[in-house]
């Protein structure tokens, strides 16, 4: 029957009504039965497709009506792009490769993840825009891609692109003039506990990175600061730089202005991100926050995957856990309307400055010109929350202002939220 259905000439008579799928199928089938067999005899492993190249598949070919009328055959690999001089573009999919069984195609993902697994690469590295594009070029290869080896990964390729970055920073750094741009200093202390400064130049068109300092000996002193704050304006074009951008710490702060005082056209904030952080710390250390975070962490303990806390503590399987001080405790909290209160205080106190900072934290847009707006619409929010009584929303609205005032109200923030469109 798979003969007659593969249309093989011999044995059987053909099947002259048999549809492509059918007959691309079959066709398969007994081609992975001969090549059984050529393992068995040893045969060369093209004994047998010249004659399947022979074959023909019925609907394919085209016949006249009368007795001499000759049979034209098609390839199939006439109906596809021209590559690597095989007639078929290898980077469209083969029909071999559409009709993968899935575990042929589990142990491809199998051997790309134990490569991952063994040369400890982070996992969100998949996510990577150059991922895709990797696996796509080796699968256009085709066979017998045997990948680049360790010479080529660490001196030539690696050349060609630092020379490609390199003109992709002289691109943007042209740019520089036109539109100008922010400096950001990010601090940071490595394991060896040393104190290093990323520096970071950003304009309209995309970020680049200048260099980064050891700090160590020189981060406690505001002057020794301020030059090499210098040094990096001087760097990018002291008629570039407009904005320069650090973090919170005092010294930090305080070579901040000495940089405005030597440069009157450059200006000096503190980290949006970090005083917004510090923000969402110091609310954390009220007494009502407190109180949710300890109640809430006991429910945990004992949530199993329940769609509603309330139909689990009183289901019949939670019994087993009454007879325990902890399970009752549990059922407690649960049925205690105050706490359910306070939490949705808390998330509609939080969820302001958490959209704010994800805002600000984001590369997808200039986060300046949202800050001011985004810090007055918390305040405003936090009001309407306790019903304008002031006794309520102070606490929390002089931690804000506390913040804002003493590290973000500035006026270039006031410039930038007046100058952006989406308030105006």
């Amino acid at each position: 029957m798979k003969e007659h259905l593969a249309c093989k000439p011999g044995n059987i008579v053909s099947c002259p009504k048999v549809p492509n799928d059918v007959y691309i199928r079959m066709k398969g089938i007994l081609s992975d039965i001969d090549k059984a067999k050529l393992k068995k005899t040893n045969l060369p492993a093209h004994a047998f497709h010249e004659s399947e190249n022979e074959e023909e598949s019925p609907n394919l070919s085209v016949s006249g009506k009368g007795k001499n009328s000759k049979k034209r055959k098609n390839n199939i690999g006439s109906y596809m792009k021209d590559g690597s001089g095989s007639g078929v573009d290898l980077s469209q999919p083969s029909i071999q490769a559409s009709m993968q069984n899935k575990e042929r195609k589990h142990e491809t993902d199998m051997a790309v993840a134990l490569w991952f697994y063994d040369a400890c690469i982070p996992m969100n590295a998949v996510n990577s825009r150059h991922f895709k594009q990797m696996i796509s070029r080796v699968a256009s290869m085709g066979h017998g891609y045997t990948g680049l080896n360790y010479h080529a990964l660490r001196v030539p390729l690696l050349k060609e692109a630092k020379t490609q970055v390199n003109l992709t920073i002289l691109s943007l750094r042209s740019k520089w003039a036109e539109t100008g741009c922010t400096i950001m200093g990010d601090g940071w202390t490595d394991r060896s506990h040393r104190s290093l400064i990323n520096f970071l130049v950003y304009c309209p068109y995309g970020i680049s990175f200048m260099k980064s300092c050891d700090v160590s000996d020189i981060v406690s002193s505001v002057k020794n600061l301020c030059n090499l704050f210098s040094s990096i304006v001087e760097m990018v074009g002291e008629k570039n730089v407009v904005h320069m951008v650090t973090d919170n710490a005092s010294n930090y702060k305080a070579a901040g202005k000495l940089l405005h005082a030597k440069y009157p056209g450059i200006y000096w904030s503190s980290c949006s991100d970090h005083v917004i952080n510090l923000t969402l710390e110091d609310v954390g250390k009220m007494d009502l926050v407190k109180e949710c975070v300890v109640l809430g962490s006991r429910i945990t303990i004992l949530y199993d995957h329940k769609e509603h806390l309330e139909a689990l503590v009183i289901c019949h399987d939670y019994k087993k856990f009454l007879k325990t001080e902890k399970g009752r405790g549990v059922k407690d909290i649960v049925f205690n309307q105050r706490f359910w209160n306070n939490c949705l205080i808390v998330v509609k106190i939080m969820e302001p400055l958490m959209r704010l900072l994800r805002i600000c934290d984001t590369d997808e847009k200039p986060s300046l010109g949202y800050v001011y707006e985004g810090l007055s619409r918390v305040i405003r929010g936090t009001k309407e929350i306790f019903k304008n009584q002031e006794s309520k929303y102070k606490p929390f609205v002089d931690i804000i202002n506390k913040r804002w005032d003493k590290m973000l109200r500035k006026r270039l923030h006031a410039a930038a939220y007046w100058l952006n469109p989406a308030f105006q």
